[in-house]
């Protein structure tokens, strides 16, 4: 699966405040960072710039300019210490995105310096004398250095190419290409070739290969029971005997596809043949599917790495732990495939939660318990969501009022929040139990700190097929 564009923040200082913010860059591999050339404009030659938000790194990085494009907004920065593992981003290498594509735009939110996605915009026109799109609505201005994304790809970097431009702008990437790869091509950048795909990983770890061999067995004594004959006979006996170690991106998609297919047809037949008690019925049908299709899901680990085989292949499928990034917070949250299933069941216009306005907390906020944990996230609830300055405790009346902001928001444009609680907490799950009903539920997610042995994918790809797959189970 392709990793998810790795966007950072840009300061002129060490100490992130609103005067010291510079614009979004984009890593193109541990050292290398991509950005517009404007917000660089007044920097002296040699004086530092300060990466924040780079991924397991808290505190800033220094970078220096390395290079600047002639005529187009873009400008290179390198990292004085290389930091971390950054595959190369997916940029569009040829070609302009057409007229009227649907985009995704990766930004930093101006108000809280975290990473963004924005929805609902759309090519508007390219402009062919300045090699750039034209992009509607016009909000996205002030986002520079933000990543313009059609179907996966990279096509556009947000720029400025005039101060009382009212046009919203953003520098082709295909027309960066060249520039970048002669710039890149001398430094220690890893530039995968163009007409190929990203590559499968190269290694394959005697755990991983004894995973597969975990998973299908599972996978098989499953298929083995009477309620799932239909379906064994419309997809296999031993379907992940298939499964090619070496080609796992591949492999997994077409396992899931396989499955959507199989229960498909299954469905057709089991709604054919009903049976008493039917509820009781589909309850089960339901749940052996989604026990398969977790099983599945196993298959999505880094085949490279070692694991702890018996608490991963072993782990009952719905409390198998996955990892996701959070748009607001940008924190890392661990939690159950079950919760995943659940999360996208109350939401199913919704298929990446990973988009979703999250809220991180640990446990020693204010005592870490019940009404102050509570007054703590409406505190957030009422700087994120009403866009004013956090004044302390909040009345009835202004959880009303914000409550009723949160509503509009989600009948509007289906945005949607999801709390991230350390294990244990019991109080503040009641509370919202009791007080938040409706569209204004959040959901609940579970933070585990440090890293997480069953690190899945933080892929949009993943969260996808299972919803797919969600929404053809509600057929039953």
């Amino acid at each position: 699966m392709i990793a998810e564009p790795q966007i950072v923040s840009l300061w002129s200082d060490a100490t992130p405040c609103t005067d010291n913010y510079l614009c979004v860059g984009l890593r193109l591999d541990p050292r290398h960072i991509l950005t517009v050339r404007h917000a660089l404009a007044d920097r002296p030659e040699r004086a530092p710039t300060f990466v924040r938000l780079i991924r397991n790194h808290d505190q800033s990085k220094r970078a220096y300019l390395l290079h600047r494009h002639d005529t187009l907004d873009a400008a290179i920065l390198a990292l004085d210490v290389p930091v971390g593992d950054v595959p190369f981003p997916p940029l569009r290498r040829t070609g302009s995105a057409p007229t009227g594509s649907r985009v995704l735009l990766r930004v930093v939110d101006p108000k809280i310096f975290n990473a963004h996605p924005l929805e609902s915009h759309t090519i508007g026109s390219y402009d062919e004398e300045h090699d750039e799109y034209i992009l509607s609505p016009r909000n996205a201005i002030g986002h520079s250095g933000g990543l313009v994304e059609v179907g996966g790809a990279i096509v556009g970097l947000l720029s400025r190419r005039a101060k009382d431009d009212p046009l919203c702008r953003a520098v082709a990437v295909h027309r960066l290409w060249p520039w970048l790869e002669a710039r890149l091509s001398s430094e220690p950048a890893v530039l995968p070739s163009p007409s190929a795909p990203l590559p499968e990983p190269q290694v394959i770890s005697a755990a991983y290969r004894h995973l597969v061999e975990r998973v299908r067995k599972n996978v098989r004594e499953i298929l083995q029971k009477p309620e799932a004959e239909l379906l064994r006979r419309n997809w296999s006996d031993d379907p992940v005997a298939r499964f090619d170690p070496k080609r796992p991106t591949e492999q997994l998609i077409e396992q899931a596809d396989a499955l959507f297919l199989a229960t498909k047809k299954t469905i057709a037949l089991w709604q054919a043949r009903p049976v008493e008690p039917l509820a009781d019925a589909r309850a089960d049908r339901k749940g052996l599917c989604e026990t398969l299709v977790t099983e599945l899901v196993k298959l999505a680990v880094h085949p490279g790495l070692e694991y702890e085989i018996d608490a991963l292949a072993g782990s009952p499928p719905a409390r198998l732990k996955m990892a996701s990034r959070y748009a607001f917070s940008g924190e890392i949250a661990y939690f159950a495939l079950g919760d995943l299933l659940q999360q996208l069941r109350l939401r199913s216009d919704c298929g990446d939660i990973t988009g979703a306005q999250s809220l991180y907390f640990i446990s020693d906020i204010a005592g870490g318990q019940g009404e102050d944990l509570y007054q703590e996230l409406l505190r957030k609830l009422w700087v994120l969501v009403m866009e004013r300055p956090d004044h302390g405790y909040l009345s009835v009346q202004e959880e009303q009022v914000l409550m009723g902001r949160i509503e509009n928001h989600a009948r509007r444009d289906r945005r949607r929040y999801l709390v991230v609680m350390p294990p244990g907490e019991r109080t503040l799950p009641a509370l919202l139990d009791r007080q938040w009903k409706g569209s204004v539920k959040p959901g609940i997610l579970e933070h585990e700190p440090g890293e997480c042995r069953y690190l899945l994918t933080q892929e949009q790809t993943l969260f996808t097929l299972l919803l797919d797959y969600l929404e053809l189970l509600e057929r039953l």
